[in-house]
């Protein structure tokens, strides 16, 4: 390695002639001056500023200029020492007592306070780190506070974001696989996609997700997205896997759609509660004790796993490496005779041939048969099927290295495994993983123990106490992190975790591997243990703003679309949440929607713009909301278009508007007629999700208007394709004048009041007066009365009114969108801002079937025209501004 290194030496082969000889002297007075030179740059730097200014931005907190404590040690001495000079801050006064008093019982109080948002368990963690907020039921953490957006963007392109999803709820069905399947298939479509019953993901080695309606309401009804995950079947047979007759079924949902689905399921299965005896606590709740259904004949059986089972999300190219350093599997059957191991070649098949092993459940006679007998060995030790399993997933383990990314992994995989306690390797300090390259790459298996709910007890009761845990550490012969003798000797195995780990995919169109990595779940009491092991291997936390920000750039669907009652409850409560922050401004700050030409500015009125475009009547309206292609708990009267065909169909169409130039009535232009069969009849109520990249300048905001470009639009972007685009004219506020009109006199009226009450309190205050001198039997003296400090004003009825008079006024209420601007209004921009992965301004958004139809015939026209056009344009607008943009539509994958 040395010799390929460039030399200096012209006789080495460098650039360099070196003298025969040179002066001591004179080579040690010029190396003396440059020490003292640097000596002097160090003492009297010409660039001024306290060393707690010259931290990182994450480092920096506020109350550094005065408390030294919250510097790092290697900088303390040198910032006392500037404090010094400037004069020590003086000494805070110790508070009373009362001012610093703690709960007897902190569990206690940590319970109390979460008796109506319930905590993660990471709560602690995140609250000194996040901005906290109450969502959905639960605290959950939604920023980091270090100003750190860009760095969480690069940890999730470049390194590892680490997310904690526990606040979705998991429900587990468990019955016959026919019976359960008939069932959900009244809740799904196989036009939207894969389904429970796909054959990919019966065997349990794959996660799916689908969508999921009400009862026979298709398309209509939308619930929610939701995951699953069966079981591993029992029995295996050559290469196929057979179905047993009871499977176990468990879904992912979002709590913000949690009741309604729970509610659709007790319908849709006749379920009925099964009562428990025993009372059940805040945290840790026993899988014995989480709620139980049952069906009407006995054979389906649903469990409510909410807050007993607990995810993390880890995205960005090296999660793989940070859980390889994380996670070590303990060697748990070490030592066992006769035990048998799984072939390498069998280990590094092809993921075609690899065969599922099945971890049945474990029942309590299983793991409790012998005292001191650890439920890791009494469940893996009970038959040599579970051995077997055990080896092939530590094999699996090993050759999981050979993935540099998890992009390269088969997507929606799941691996089992038991590892050890991650506490007994945590490093002194926070390190960064490497990634490592290994030429194979073996299959996944999905044999686990989380299945059985009495391990996932055993699990949580088994794990061990802090002071366990140091006085091993006090034991350590050799200072250090890694207690190598846990790995080595099963019978030093203090307390084990199963782990089930789930492969998330790459987003498709963006940059290669963007956005894949991996989910964990694990039992509950075992998430902050892990989540302190991936911290300290390099993983950067992230909350429900990364969360959203992952989803833009991948260019996914919303969690909650729009024609959910989960998806119109969240938009309802974003309008009012931006209403009142709208009206906080004073009136001259607010922007004036009127005359910008917004009709909905806080949320996107798809009711209003599907009715503008379709072709039915107020009354027929009215009768659909009846029928039973509507579900009775709302009244959202459009759908989403989710159909694969029917989406491909528009994608090629939209593609095929992609050309430079068609010949004058060529036939091979556009496939329009065929689009106009295929769509014919399914018009009215329908939104297809898209997505836009902006042409130039400008990133559309969220609530921006998608609207239909005049031929003249068209015209002048194929001549000029740095066009800024139209510009709307400043509409007229019929109000205005009103407004002022009504502020005066309402000012007047509270003066007028004012000086009532004022000569009401002299006359009082002068009747008290002259009476002072009465009688004391005369118990009738009026005294004046001070009105209560936490008492209402007198004027706050007369004051709410005036105010919801104003509201009205600055805010109308959407009567039309479709005609609401210059230009034809055909959708909304759900969520907009600027790209990092495209580099440019980007948004996702809906739009209405019948005017993308629109849209698609203007530029078929214009082409057959001869018309020079490079993309299907449409003009964006944000809320706040006049200014068109011109923006390229693409057709989205929904779910």
């Amino acid at each position: 390695m040395a010799a390929n290194k460039p030399q200096f030496d012209m006789l080495l082969g460098g650039t360099q002639n070196l003298p025969v000889e040179f002066s001591v002297g004179r080579f040690a007075s010029a190396r003396a001056q440059e020490i003292a030179a640097l000596t002097q740059a160090i003492e009297d730097p010409q660039r001024t500023g306290l060393v707690f200014q010259k931290l990182p931005k994450h480092m920096r907190r506020r109350v550094m200029s005065r408390t030294s404590k919250r510097m790092p040690r290697r900088l303390r001495e040198a910032h006392m020492y500037q404090l010094r000079k400037s004069g020590l801050p003086l000494e805070p006064k110790r508070p009373s007592r009362k001012f610093r008093r703690r709960p007897g019982n902190l569990l206690l109080e940590y319970n109390r306070r979460q008796k109506k948002y319930v905590w993660l368990e990471t709560h602690l963690w995140h609250a000194k780190r996040f901005h906290m907020i109450e969502k959905w039921g639960y605290k959950l953490a939604d920023f980091p506070n270090d100003k750190s957006f860009r760095a969480c963007y690069r940890a999730m392109a470049n390194h590892c974001l680490l997310q904690d999803i526990s606040y979705y709820c998991c429900i587990e069905l468990s019955g016959p696989v026919d019976e359960l399947l008939s069932h959900l298939h009244k809740v799904t479509n196989e036009e939207c996609g894969l389904t429970f019953g796909a054959k990919a993901f019966l065997d349990g080695r794959r996660e799916g997700s689908v969508m999921l309606f009400h009862q026979n309401t298709f398309p209509y009804g939308a619930i929610g997205v939701v995951s699953f995950l069966w079981k591993p079947s029992e029995e295996i047979k050559s290469n196929d896997v057979e179905i047993s007759e009871t499977r176990t079924l468990w879904m992912w949902v979002h709590p913000a759609f949690y009741q309604e689905l729970l509610d659709e399921l007790i319908l849709l299965f006749h379920f009925a509660a099964v009562k428990s005896e025993a009372d059940t606590d805040l945290n840790k709740v026993p899988c014995c004790e989480t709620p139980k259904y049952s069906s009407d004949n006995g054979s389906v059986e649903m469990v409510l796993l909410k807050d007993t089972l607990n995810r993390f999300r880890l995205t960005g190219p090296l999660s793989q490496a940070v859980l390889l350093e994380s996670l070590r599997i303990a060697n748990i059957l070490e030592g066992e005779t006769g035990k048998k191991k799984p072939d390498t070649k069998e280990a590094e098949s092809s993921f075609g041939d690899t065969v599922c092993l099945q971890s049945s459940d474990v029942s309590t006679d299983d793991c409790t048969t012998g005292e001191n007998v650890d439920w890791w060995m009494q469940f893996y030790r009970v038959s040599q099927h579970r051995k077997e399993s055990w080896h092939y997933q530590a094999s699996l383990w090993q050759s999981l290295k050979g993935a540099a990314s998890p992009a390269q992994l088969p997507p929606h995989l799941v691996l089992a495994l038991t590892i050890l306690d991650p506490r007994l390797q945590l490093p002194s300090k926070r390190t960064k993983a490497s990634e490592e390259q290994i030429t194979s790459l073996s299959s996944l298996a999905s044999v686990s123990p989380i299945w059985s709910s009495h391990v996932r007890d055993l699990a949580t009761n088994s794990k061990m106490s802090s002071a366990e845990l140091a006085d091993i550490r006090s034991r350590n012969l050799v200072p250090g992190f890694m207690l190598e003798e846990f790995e080595r000797d099963a019978s030093q195995v203090k307390s084990c975790v199963p782990i089930l780990l789930i492969q998330q995919p790459a987003a498709c169109g963006v940059l290669a591997g963007f956005s894949s990595g991996w989910d964990m779940v694990m039992p509950a009491g075992w998430a902050l243990p892990l989540w302190l092991a991936l911290v300290f291997r390099g993983a950067r936390a992230g909350g429900l703003r990364e969360y959203r920000s992952l989803g833009f750039e991948m260019g996914s669907e919303s969690v909650l679309p729009p024609d959910t009652v989960s998806g119109s409850t969240e938009a309802e409560a974003q309008r009012m949440q931006l209403t009142e922050h709208y009206f906080r401004l004073p009136p001259d700050k607010r922007p004036n929607y009127v005359k910008l030409g917004i009709t909905s500015p806080f949320i996107c009125s798809w009711d209003v713009l599907v009715n503008d475009w379709s072709q039915r009547t107020p009354e027929s309206l009215i009768t659909l909301s009846k029928t039973e292609n509507e579900p009775s708990s709302c009244n959202i009267r459009f759908f989403i278009l989710r159909e694969r065909k029917k989406l491909e169909c528009l994608k090629a169409v939209i593609s095929s508007l992609n050309v430079k130039q068609i010949k004058k009535n060529s036939q091979n232009a556009c496939n329009f007629p065929e689009l106009a069969v295929v769509f014919s009849g399914c018009t009215d109520g329908c939104l297809v999700p898209v997505t836009i990249h902006m042409c130039g300048r400008g990133s559309p905001a969220d609530s921006a208007i998608i609207c239909l470009p005049s031929e003249t639009d068209v015209d002048n972007m194929a001549r000029n394709a740095t066009d800024s685009g139209p510009i709307e004219p400043l509409h007229t506020d019929q109000h205005q004048t009103e407004r002022k009109e009504l502020r005066t006199e309402h000012k007047k009226l509270l003066k007028r009041l004012r000086r009532k009450r004022v000569r009401e309190k002299q006359k009082l205050e002068e009747l008290s007066a002259a009476k002072q001198d009465a009688s004391e039997d005369d118990k009738h003296v009026v005294v004046a009365m001070k009105r209560k400090a936490n008492a209402p004003p007198p004027t706050k009825d007369i004051t709410d009114k005036h105010a919801q008079t104003l509201r009205a006024l600055w805010l109308p209420q959407t009567q039309t969108v479709k005609e609401s601007c210059s230009r034809t209004v055909i959708g909304f921009i759900t969520k907009g801002d600027f790209s990092f992965t495209e580099s440019k301004g980007a948004g996702q958004g809906y739009v209405v079937l019948s005017a993308l139809l629109q849209l698609v015939a203007l530029y078929e026209s214009k082409l057959r025209e001869g018309h020079k056009l490079s993309a299907p344009w449409v003009l964006v607008r944000n809320p706040t501004s006049l200014q068109y943009r011109f923006g390229v539509l693409n057709i989205a994958s929904a779910m």
